[in-house]
């Protein structure tokens, strides 16, 4: 689709469901590689309706960017270092003198066999089939930050001593493994041979979405909010530490759309800060304070994009916004896997145009040991770092009874993979292809379009998929799935 045309698809039928959408993800995959789909009907949690987005969601964009048009989570997450693949994960010793985080938990519980640190080193070690330089467990870290208070000081567990690289290590393996909302698509060739689907995938998440879980999630309800700063292949999941709208001009509002009279638009700048996962392991965080004093725990872009409301936008004599239409995110006619609202203005398919997907970690449940139905094995967390031993007997320091600690096993070196790359901390940069960020209407397309304009037909309602009630804006499809770095 072209990037400046909202006719080449029945927008009309986006006024039926103006509601915040999440869709399920095909994966989830941090600096971490890629995988096919699993069920994942399966690990849905317990919680079900725990991340749905409340009843009472705001829409209203006047009301939405003069109350929240800045804001950050209630805890901001921390930072940390993100243990690559390359260098064997947190089976690494180079962060606490040659002995590793994995090591050291098989060290506490007395597993002389080094159950944690021998999975590490195979699944998500320096020798694993095809590995990529940037590989690593940002994702599980991102979820880890946004659920758990930072490890500040070192702990002793069974005479074992870990230092806070070790714990942050721990939460982040445990964190591969974690229930999330989804919204958006991975913008992956593997994932869309089809170039028109991979188009979509790449231009979401769409920027009235990025809009409403902004303002709503972490405006409103001073929620986390994750996601992967990385428009096009590669994954580079972080935490967002903080947001600000810039507000809206009378200049900035284009009006209505010449071929949907019914679709106004309005041009928005906005600045998203992130917090970083190169720090040195052991590092605690600096509190958030909007700028950058201190890079190297928070990095910011500024991104412009523009809106599509159902109604127009009206300023007052002082040119300030008193009252507008709704912002608008409905699922597109021709794949309903993705959603359409809104145009990014910073570069048609830039590697650092706009973030590619978010996501809502909502819990990190226990793994098991356990095969899958199939007998397929869990490649992407570590099944021997049990998060219920981290908060019962790691966050707090305290000796689990159970257990007869073992000396601590020396770490193995990091053994070349096939393609010999080392770790990157931080995207490849990929050619951009630059357009003009226009301030004038949408020009009416010169191709023709078919009338008269279909009507959007949902999906039938059904347990699957509820039907829309433009009361409650519809939930997100839950998607629970391990976080697919397989």
């Amino acid at each position: 689709m072209n990037p400046r045309q909202i006719s080449s698809f029945p927008v009309k039928a986006m006024l039926v469901v103006s509601a915040l959408l999440a869709v399920s993800a095909l994966t989830l995959t941090a600096c971490g590689k890629s995988g096919e789909q699993l069920d994942a009907e399966k690990r849905m949690s317990a919680g079900g309706k725990a991340g749905q987005m409340a009843p009472g969601t705001e829409r209203n964009f006047a009301v939405l960017i003069n109350n929240y048009a800045q804001a950050m989570p209630a805890q901001v997450p921390w930072a940390s270092y993100w243990w690559a693949f390359t260098a064997n994960g947190i089976a690494n010793g180079a962060h606490s003198g040659g002995q590793s985080p994995a090591g050291k938990f098989d060290a506490a519980h007395g597993w002389s066999s080094g159950h944690a640190q021998d999975w590490e080193v195979k699944f998500h070690g320096a020798g694993v089939k095809d590995i990529q330089g940037w590989w690593g467990h940002c994702n599980g870290w991102c979820a880890a930050a946004a659920l758990y208070p930072e490890p500040t000081e070192p702990k002793k567990v069974n005479g074992i001593t870990f230092g806070i690289a070790e714990q942050k290590a721990l939460l982040a393996e445990a964190g591969m493994y974690a229930n999330y909302d989804f919204y958006g698509n991975r913008a992956e060739s593997r994932l869309f041979p089809n170039p028109q689907d991979l188009e979509l995938a790449s231009n979401d998440v769409v920027p009235d979405q990025y809009f409403l879980l902004l303002t709503n999630y972490t405006g409103k309800n001073h929620q986390p909010l994750l996601f992967d700063r990385y428009t096009t292949d590669q994954v580079w999941n972080q935490p967002l530490a903080g947001y600000k709208f810039e507000a809206p001009k009378p200049e900035d509002f284009i009006g209505a759309d010449p071929a949907n009279p019914n679709v106004y638009r309005i041009n928005v700048t906005s600045t998203i800060w992130w917090v970083e996962d190169g720090v040195p392991a052991g590092a605690t965080t600096p509190a958030f304070n909007w700028n950058e004093s201190d890079p190297v725990f928070y990095s910011h872009r500024t991104l412009k994009a523009e809106l599509w409301l159902d109604g127009p936008a009206v300023f007052d004599a002082s040119g300030k916004l008193v009252s507008s239409g709704n912002v608008i995110v409905t699922r597109h006619p021709r794949n309903n896997t993705f959603v359409v609202g809104g145009q990014w203005m910073n570069g048609y398919l830039n590697s650092e145009q706009h973030p590619d997907y978010i996501w809502v970690p909502t819990s990190i449940p226990q793994i098991t040991l356990e095969a899958g139905p199939l007998g397929e094995i869990n490649e992407d967390a570590n099944p021997w770092v049990d998060v219920e031993w981290i908060t019962k007997y790691l966050l707090p320091g305290k000796d689990d009874p159970s257990a007869h600690p073992v000396p601590i096993p020396t770490a193995p070196s990091p053994r070349p993979a096939a393609s010999g790359q080392p770790p990157t901390n931080g995207p490849t940069p990929v050619p951009t292809t630059p357009v003009p960020n226009p301030t004038t209407p949408i020009p009416v397309p010169t191709r023709p379009v078919p009338q008269p304009i279909p009507t959007f037909t949902s999906p039938a309602p059904g347990p699957g998929n509820p039907a829309p009630n433009p009361g409650n804006p519809t939930p997100p499809r839950r998607c629970h799935p391990w976080p697919f770095c397989n």
